[in-house]
């Protein structure tokens, strides 16, 4: 009660407030202007976490329960969804600067980012 999972709108604010292109921040993949991806952890490449995010690099639950990526990518689903069956969602790896943008099911299993209402 009193916070809510961010729209894909409300992702685009934080990416755009950190230096990402308001032309960039509509693309899906990789979206690198301004590398925002490093200003969200020091665990990207180049990272810095100038942002304050501090973005941890947890990884995900795959659709058979296995746990993966640990230390090497973080994912956060959005409140977004293109269908019932599909949401969109953010990715930060250790090996790049930007912020992936795609969508996927959601049986997948991602953190999420509480934003206080």
């Amino acid at each position: 009660s009193g916070f809510h999972i961010p729209s894909d709108c409300e992702w685009m604010y934080l990416e755009h407030g950190q230096g990402m292109s308001t032309a960039n921040q509509g693309g899906v993949l990789w979206r690198s202007t301004g590398a925002v991806g490093s200003d969200l952890s020091t665990l990207t490449s180049g990272g810095t976490n100038i942002s304050g995010f501090t973005a941890l690099l947890a990884g995900y639950r795959s659709t058979n329960g296995t746990f993966t990526s640990r230390g090497t990518e973080a994912n956060w689903w959005s409140s977004s969804r293109p269908n019932s069956l599909i949401a969109y969602y953010r990715r930060l790896s250790s090996s790049q600067t930007g912020v992936q943008r795609s969508s996927i099911s959601m049986a997948i299993g991602y953190s999420v980012r509480c934003l206080k209402d």
